[in-house]
């Protein structure tokens, strides 16, 4: 009997194809942590940019807002500019300002508490968004 070994193989033995699906999956994962902090500091982005826009818009001068009173966890607020008055409230997960005449404006999204207090001249923001407690001080006259 002559037999012929082939000592030229074809393919991958198994030990090169388990460390090729180990390299595989670890940049797999490395892929999906990247993309999940990219979402996670978005959001984070997205929430110090409401919080912004909510400090930006009680305290603009546009509207010179002076606080008239705090009623049932809403805080009311009068422009002088527009010489009109506005509730600042907390509704279901957001804070929203709106008109007497209707119509709303969403500020903060994803808001799990929010509560306020006048203090002399000042209104004392307090805001809970995804575990975090914030607290603002903004200088608003009280209309007399």
């Amino acid at each position: 009997m002559n037999l012929k070994i082939n000592k030229h193989r074809n393919g991958f033995s198994l030990v090169e194809t388990i460390f090729s699906l180990l390299i595989i999956s670890i940049a797999v994962s490395l892929i999906g942590f990247t993309f999940q902090q990219m979402r996670k500091n978005n959001l984070n982005q997205q929430q110090e940019s409401e919080i912004f826009r909510y400090l930006d818009l009680i305290e603009s001068k546009q509207f010179a807002f002076k606080s008239l009173m705090i009623k049932n966890n809403q805080l009311f607020l009068y422009s002088q500019t527009e010489q009109k008055s506005y509730i600042v409230s907390r509704y279901k997960d957001q804070i929203k300002m709106k008109t007497a005449d209707g119509g709303y404006m969403p500020l903060i999204l994803h808001v799990e508490d929010a509560n306020w207090k006048i203090d002399q001249n000042h209104v004392i923001s307090t805001i809970k968004l995804r575990g975090h407690t914030y607290e603002f001080t903004s200088n608003l006259t009280t209309k007399r």
